[in-house]
């Protein structure tokens, strides 16, 4: 993960209406999308922010809030990273899987593609 981009989530304000809430979920899930310990807090927090009750931030809220700031914090060293194309970055893998019932992919960045940090999956 970006670094900056963790140290806004780590910094991030607590909201204060509902908009601000769904930027934090926005955020936190674009960045961390691949960290399953983050999904369950962010729907709390979608509930809290929905536009059919009033916005209430309590200590409940306040406690996710908290726990999806450590959860990406503690996975960004292990997340995906940005790929390098310089003239002297790894190699780029792209391996493929497919079956009767589904597919999945994944592009990594690595010497090896058994030891690559991942840069995306589908």
């Amino acid at each position: 993960m970006d670094p900056d981009k963790v140290n806004s989530i780590v910094n991030w304000k607590i909201p204060t209406n509902r908009t601000l809430c769904k930027g934090f979920i926005g955020s936190v899930g674009y960045l961390a999308d691949d960290i399953y310990k983050v999904h369950i807090p962010l729907g709390v927090l979608a509930e809290a922010s929905a536009e059919t009750k009033p916005f209430v931030w309590g200590y409940m809220e306040q406690h996710i809030f908290e726990a999806a700031k450590a959860y990406t914090t503690a996975c960004a060293s292990s997340s995906r990273v940005p790929l390098d194309y310089g003239p002297n970055a790894n190699l780029i893998w792209v391996m493929t899987n497919a079956c009767g019932n589904g597919i999945g992919g994944v592009v990594a960045q690595g010497k090896e593609w058994c030891t690559a940090k991942v840069a995306a999956f589908y």
